[in-house]
């Protein structure tokens, strides 16, 4: 292939993968091994892992990231554990990619039922022969385990709350549901992890609300009342916590207790968040106490005005305004 021929190919390549390539692809496609060598040597291609390059420049996307740990797991791998988490919406990523290797390196010498190794900071791959084909999906192209084989994952290491967190985000996205749940658990009983899963799921209740402050109480009871469907509670987006949103919608609220908002470092992660929040196109309503308490009739007609110019949730009558003991008609 000629000089251009290559630079085409490998341009198209990124356009298509997040900025990243392989090795591998870039010789099946014809491009000779000296070819590569020598983007490399002069940093056209920037060498992430073994046979995995960024083009151009190595400040790659989220998605970047999460394909280049992909490909260095090499054929059959799939992103797996906290990272594949992240993907799905069940937990935030931890910035450790995992990824999971479903064949052997040697197909005289099976792998064990369950390996890892870190190849790389920041980067694990897992062995297995547990994996089956129906517990991949296919997020943004990138290969990874479904949402209910991650639980299962993440029941290696992740805390009771953390694994509650997660179901409840799978079950809220229709990532899956209990039953599906309770039998890949059966299919993976003697795995490490699974008595911890079955106790959070034997504790489980579907009506507890996971908010994490009186306001954020105070401001979900409120939202029965203004005839706003329940929303995700302390579920994230783009990178950040958000105390309560709605799938499909771009309207955020987030209730702000003095507690939490006190300390300059507690602002500036405030100020931080929002502009990311903002930048992706989010509106974000901000609500104390005042507002779900002295002025919660007002503060719910103005969001309902909101979600009902955007159009996505189906809203329910709201509440009438209760009526103040001074303006009640005598006996």
């Amino acid at each position: 292939m000629t000089h251009l021929e290559v630079t085409n190919l490998i341009s198209s390549l990124a356009a298509r993968q997040d900025g990243v390539v392989n090795r591998r692809q870039l010789l099946a496609a014809g491009v000779a091994a000296s070819q590569v060598d020598s983007r490399v040597r002069n940093r056209t291609l920037k060498k992430l892992y073994a046979g995995v390059y960024a083009v151009g420049h190595d400040r790659l996307s989220p998605l970047g990231r999460q394909r280049a740990a992909v490909m260095a797991g090499g054929p059959n791998a799939v992103l797996s554990h906290r990272a594949a988490a992240g993907l799905h919406g069940l937990l935030p990523p931890n910035g450790i990619l995992e990824v999971i290797r479903s064949s052997s390196p040697d197909p005289h010498q099976p792998p064990p039922a369950h390996a890892s190794r870190a190849i790389h900071p920041g980067l694990v791959i897992h062995r297995t022969r547990s994996l089956k084909r129906g517990e991949v999906r296919n997020r943004h192209g990138i290969p990874v385990t479904s949402a209910v084989r991650t639980v299962i994952n993440l029941a290696e290491r992740e805390p009771p709350r953390s694994l509650d967190t997660a179901i409840r985000r799978g079950i809220a996205r229709n990532l899956f549901d209990l039953d599906e749940l309770n039998r890949a658990i059966d299919r993976a009983r003697g795995r490490k992890g699974i008595a911890k899963l079955r106790k959070v799921l034997a504790n489980w209740n579907p009506g507890k609300l996971r908010t994490k402050s009186g306001l954020e109480n105070k401001t979900a009871d409120r939202f029965r009342g203004w005839g706003i469907p329940d929303p995700l509670i302390n579920d994230f987006r783009c990178g950040h916590e958000v105390d309560f949103q709605w799938p499909g919608s771009n309207i955020l609220v987030e209730s702000d207790g003095g507690a939490y908002h006190a300390s300059r470092a507690d602002r500036h992660r405030d100020y931080q968040k929002m502009l990311d929040l903002q930048a992706a196109g989010n509106i974000v309503v901000r609500i104390d106490e005042d507002m779900v308490e002295k002025e919660a009739y007002e503060v719910g007609l103005k969001l309902r005005r909101l979600f009902a110019e955007e159009g996505v949730i189906e809203l329910q009558p709201i509440s009438p305004q209760p009526v103040a003991v001074s303006d009640r008609a005598p006996p």
